[in-house]
């Protein structure tokens, strides 16, 4: 059953079929149309959210995020693994990458394209 976050996001914000690569091949796509600054983003059957936008430099900003805290002892230890997922099927190892949480606990990564790779 879909995560209730997925089941809440509009239908033009679910990510309703396809994998991994499918979701950032339309992410690129979208982020093309969008102005600088503009996030574009999915809602995964998971309840993980993907977003991502052009900076004004023109570099590539993703964030994964998700809008609960996680219920088990590992669970930092699993958002690692999930946002590992995302860089590698995503090809964005290379990215400066931060781990974190927003002020309520709650698990959020950045990946930003360093300016090299533009």
């Amino acid at each position: 059953m879909p995560h209730a976050d997925y089941l809440a996001a509009p239908p033009a914000r679910r990510l309703t079929r396809g994998n991994l690569r499918k979701c950032w091949t339309k992410l690129k796509e979208r982020v093309q149309r969008a102005e600088p600054g503009e996030w574009v983003g999915y809602v995964l059957a998971s309840g993980a959210h993907v977003a991502l936008r052009r900076t004004d430099d023109g570099s590539l900003e993703l964030q994964l995020y998700r809008k609960e805290r996680p219920a088990v002892a590992d669970g930092a230890e699993r958002w690692r693994r999930e946002v590992d997922t995302f860089a590698r099927v995503f090809d964005v190892q290379s990215w400066e990458r931060t781990d974190g949480a927003d002020g309520r606990g709650r698990p959020r990564s950045t990946l930003l394209q360093p300016r090299g790779l533009l």
